[in-house]
């Protein structure tokens, strides 16, 4: 399992060097040159992969936090939770289209967890990884919010948790109990981390750099109109928890940690649960068996 989980090394065939937008080759007067990296190029791997992996998340965090004010404030004039489904399933996928090929396009503590957990990733970047994506997730947050403050002056000028703060972060339906909704997201983050480890795996079944951000949005799409209605499906603590933390100092307080029961928890520890489960079950019933001669 490579880091670099959704990287491509197929250069397009359709562009010639004179649409490029990023070519590797200046071409001067009709002669070939390498191109110049600009001044500002970070040389440190792990510098460009915390920087693709906050870009990402905070491509990912717009969509998400946009597509459920536009829902909640329309109040349902503007779409419904089918929307919410779709938006978010495409939102990751252009949050992975966005990073993928630098840092693999975790855009989750929970899937770089699950890879550390198994040896796929070396553990000294996993707080590394996960500071990165709280960074993006509470800048997608915030900019929703500058966007959307006139609307949520007008249907919410209180700033209520139980009202607007589910634009923002997740919370259970009120008949949930933190049981259920813990099995919910994990088991929700389990599907998400199978259909990650396969769409990577080239002797299952293998994904081409195209079809895998795609894949992945579909899977998140169809956990969303599966297991949503529960607990609203975070699947990843940094895309409860870092817009949670921004509606704390935003004008809802304290409420959104202690409201629905201490809730804010469940969607920090089960998707950890879930996602490592994940990678478990996918290592020991299919990939611990694949024979050494098939093809890479």
């Amino acid at each position: 399992m490579r880091n670099e989980l959704y990287s491509s090394t197929t250069k397009n065939p359709v562009l010639t060097p004179s649409q490029d937008f990023f070519p590797s080759t200046n071409y001067e007067n009709g002669k070939k040159s390498k191109a110049k990296a600009p001044w500002y190029r970070i040389q440190e791997p792990i510098v460009r992969e915390c920087l693709a992996e906050v870009l990402g998340t905070f491509v990912m965090m717009t969509m998400i936090n946009g597509v459920v004010a536009q829902v909640v404030l329309g109040q349902g004039k503007n779409g419904d939770y089918t929307h919410i489904s779709i938006g978010c399933g495409l939102a990751v996928t252009f949050g992975i289209h966005a990073s993928g090929g630098v840092s693999g396009a975790h855009l989750n503590p929970a899937v770089s967890f699950a890879l550390c957990a198994h040896g796929l990733m070396p553990w000294r970047k996993w707080p590394l990884y996960m500071a990165s994506q709280m960074v993006g997730a509470f800048l997608g947050a915030l900019f929703v919010f500058i966007i959307y403050v006139p609307a949520l002056n007008s249907f919410d000028p209180a700033r209520t948790w139980n009202k607007t703060g589910g634009i923002f972060a997740t919370y259970p339906q009120s008949y949930e109990n933190h049981g259920s909704a813990f099995v919910c997201e994990m088991l929700g983050t389990f599907m998400l981390m199978l259909t990650i480890m396969s769409v990577d795996d080239p002797k299952n079944m293998p994904t081409n750099s195209i079809m895998k951000p795609i894949t992945v949005g579909a899977i998140v799409v169809a956990i969303g109109m599966c297991f949503g209605m529960p607990t609203g499906y975070a699947l990843n603590p940094a895309r409860d928890f870092a817009p949670r933390f921004f509606t704390y100092i935003a004008g809802w307080g304290s409420d959104v940690f202690i409201g629905a029961n201490y809730y804010f928890w469940v969607p920090m520890v089960a998707p950890l649960v879930g996602g490592t489960l994940g990678v478990a079950c996918y290592r020991a019933l299919i990939s611990s068996h694949h024979d050494d001669d098939d093809e890479e």
